[in-house]
């Protein structure tokens, strides 16, 4: 069963490299949980950078949510970053986004949709990804 796991771990990691193969990014939008590994990875492929980066990230469990920020101060991005701890489709996003991962634990709810069709798609730059 281990074998499993770590066999879809490293799926989901080669997803999180494809998923930040682009070029530079200015304003991007994660839902990186508590080990933010697709920022680490984004970072690592040269997606985003301290320097040139604002985040938008989303959590909704509050416990992980305080791991996160604990987590960006010692990454060195807290002070690129705004968190929301809450749903999703309660998230207010800002303007300007260029990036957006969706990284959803499930279906996509019809509440989640109606986000992404109100909320998201207003806030993309016209060539975001």
């Amino acid at each position: 069963m281990l074998e499993i796991w770590n066999m879809d771990r490293q799926f989901k990691q080669k997803s999180r490299e494809m998923a930040t193969s682009f070029n530079g990014r200015k304003s991007a939008l994660f839902m990186p949980a508590d080990t933010m590994k697709c920022v680490l990875t984004a970072e690592r492929t040269g997606m985003i950078s301290k320097d040139r980066t604002k985040l938008f990230l989303v959590e909704r469990d509050k416990i992980k949510c305080n791991s996160l920020r604990t987590n960006l101060e010692i990454s060195g991005w807290d002070k690129q970053s705004t968190i929301f701890n809450g749903a999703l489709e309660k998230a207010v996003v800002p303007s300007g986004i260029d990036y957006a991962w969706i990284d959803l634990n499930g279906t996509v709810t019809a509440s989640v949709a109606q986000w992404m069709e109100e909320e998201l798609v207003r806030n993309l730059e016209e060539r975001a990804v």
